[in-house]
């Protein structure tokens, strides 16, 4: 019995379509989950800023590279920290993350130390949270 290539061509033709069709289902999925990803950031400034449970006030209006600058967070939750969580959305920077700590008066505070860059201005966006909930964040550097 003899067995030519272009037997072959069906098969391979069959077993392509199932592979493809397994996987297009899932990368579909992948690529509308991402455009899904967009929030509404609170841009962080010295004017207090009200994004669900929070109100989030800067000490500065911008930050500069290696300068704190205390962030104060009014966010009525049990928890005794909140984590924040910054990202450059121009440039890679690595992730930038602070425990927020409990004050006596009730509020989450933290210095923002941001790295130096080589551009002149720079957006940070990310989050803060705590067990439940997350808001949205921005702030920019120069």
């Amino acid at each position: 019995m003899s067995f030519k290539l272009r037997n072959l061509a069906p098969i391979a033709l069959i077993v392509t379509t199932m592979i493809v069709g397994f996987y297009v289902p899932d990368i579909i999925k992948q690529i509308k989950s991402s455009d899904q990803e967009i929030h509404t950031y609170c841009p962080l400034s010295r004017a207090a800023c009200q994004q669900g449970p929070a109100t989030i006030t800067l000490e500065d209006d911008q930050l500069h590279p290696l300068k704190p600058s205390q962030i104060t967070v009014d966010w009525p939750s049990a928890s005794p920290t909140l984590l924040l969580e910054l990202q450059s959305n121009q440039m890679e920077m690595g992730s930038y993350k602070l425990l927020l700590k409990r004050s006596e008066q009730g509020l989450y505070v933290g210095d923002i130390t941001l790295p130096i860059c080589i551009e002149n201005t720079l957006e940070w966006i990310g989050s803060i949270k705590n067990s439940d909930q997350k808001v949205y964040i921005s702030v920019r550097m120069n």
